[in-house]
């Protein structure tokens, strides 16, 4: 061999020559392409569903804050009401229409209700009030049963 058969190039005739496909090859390629495809569907179902829950929680809490806003506010001009309605001034304009008068210092005032209302707890409470007026009854006969749950009330 010389160094002009190196210089030359062969024709060679390939396009008698085809090729065949390997199935197992095709098969692994789907397999990879399908399998690759799930993912890429999985993940962007993924991400959709986490940015829509995060949408939806910030608007949650958009609204949220709102609510608090406006409950703040109806707390502040309440407390501004309840200073107003307890300011000494309104209070004794509001007695002075009602043509009431400074008590003394020393005064008590009992209201006849409160008295009432005292002297029945009074009594309830003293060791011979009503609960020691109970009937008894041994504890044999058959109405100590009847005694023992159908306390006796007085009247007033």
């Amino acid at each position: 061999m010389d160094a002009t058969d190196y210089a030359l190039r062969k024709v060679v005739h390939n396009k008698p020559i085809v090729r065949e496909l390997d199935h197992a090859r095709q098969y692994e390629m789907w397999q990879w392409v399908w399998m690759s495809l799930g993912l890429v569907l999985v993940l962007i179902a993924s991400l959709w569903l986490h940015v829509g829950l995060l949408s939806q929680r910030g608007y949650a809490m958009e609204a949220l804050q709102q609510e608090r806003a406006a409950e703040e506010d109806l707390t502040r001009r309440l407390q501004l009401e309840i200073q107003q309605l307890r300011s000494p001034k309104r209070i004794e304009e509001a007695a002075a229409r009602l043509h009431m008068v400074a008590g003394l210092s020393d005064a008590i005032v009992i209201p006849r209700a409160m008295a009432r209302s005292r002297r029945k707890a009074s009594i309830s409470s003293h060791p011979f009030g009503p609960a020691s007026r109970r009937p008894t009854a041994s504890v044999g006969s058959p109405s100590a049963s009847a005694a023992i749950s159908a306390p006796a009330t007085l009247s007033p």
